[in-house]
């Protein structure tokens, strides 16, 4: 007897669609743009909080790099 559980996954979940066409209704389109658009929203709502905190993380390693370069420095 195996310590893991088994997982059996219905494949009708990760089928990818057909180049014919779509097998989903065509109400699905619309739903898959109200939810497109709440994302977009989403993202240029918190837009400015993640620049700044990739900003931040690029500013911390510069000065850290700086730092290592004034430790090693024969000046001080």
């Amino acid at each position: 007897m195996s310590r893991f559980p088994i997982v059996i996954l219905n494949s009708k979940l990760f089928r990818e669609p057909s180049i014919e066409g779509s097998q989903f209704s065509p109400g699905t389109e619309k739903l898959s743009g109200l939810a497109m658009q709440k994302m977009r929203s989403r993202a240029k709502t918190h837009f400015p909080s993640v620049l700044l905190t990739l900003i931040s993380i690029i500013q911390a390693l510069a000065l850290e790099l700086m730092w290592s370069k004034i430790v090693e420095s024969d000046f001080l």
